[in-house]
C-alpha cells in the first residue's frame, strides 16, 4: 500500500477508520491517512490509479478526445445521479433535511462527481488544486466588480 502523502509503499495497514476509510501509518512520512484532510492533488494523484477505460475505448487511444469525452460523459452522469437523488428529496422529503443514510447516498455521488472530475482534469493536463486556485480567482475579479449575480462566462 503506497502513502498518500510520500508514495512510499512500505505503509502498514492499521485498520479502517469511519465510512471506510483507510488508515495507515508510513515509516517514511509518519502520516496517518483518516483524521488529516487529504489535498485535492493528493486524491487525483491516486484516483488515477483507479482508471479505467472500456476496453473498447481503448483501441481508440489514438482518438485524441477520448479520455475527455468519457471522463465529461461519467461526470455529467454521476452529477446527474446527484441531482436525481436531491429532487426525490424535494418531491418527498416536504422541506426537510433527510435522515443521515441519505446525505451518505449524496455524499457518496459527490465523490463519484470527484473522481471524475479529477480524471477529467488530468486528461486536459490540470491538477486540481490549479483548477480551484483559477475559480477562486475568477470568482474574486467577479465579486470586484460587482458581476458575481448574473450569467456568461465573460462578465
Amino acid at each position: 500500500m503506497n502513502c498518500w502523502k510520500c508514495a512510499d509503499e512500505g505503509t502498514i495497514l492499521v485498520g479502517t477508520g469511519l465510512y471506510g476509510s483507510i488508515r495507515i501509518l508510513c515509516p517514511e512520512c509518519g502520516g496517518r491517512e483518516g483524521k488529516e484532510k487529504m489535498l485535492a492533488d493528493d486524491y487525483q494523484r491516486i484516483a488515477k490509479s483507479y482508471a479505467i477505460y472500456p476496453k473498447e475505448l481503448e483501441k481508440l487511444r489514438n482518438f485524441s478526445c477520448l479520455g475527455i469525452c468519457y471522463t465529461a460523459l461519467g461526470l455529467a452522469g454521476e452529477a446527474g445521479e446527484f441531482a436525481n437523488k436531491v429532487k426525490k428529496i424535494l418531491r418527498d422529503g416536504e422541506g426537510q433535511l433527510p435522515p443521515s443514510e441519505t446525505l451518505r447516498e449524496l455524499a457518496d455521488e459527490l465523490g463519484d462527481v470527484t473522481w471524475y472530475l479529477s480524471q477529467a482534469a488530468q486528461e486536459i493536463g490540470f491538477d486540481l488544486s490549479t483548477i480551484m486556485r483559477m475559480n477562486l480567482d475568477k470568482l474574486h475579479q467577479r465579486k470586484l466588480a460587482g458581476t458575481i449575480k448574473g450569467s456568461g462566462d465573460k462578465r
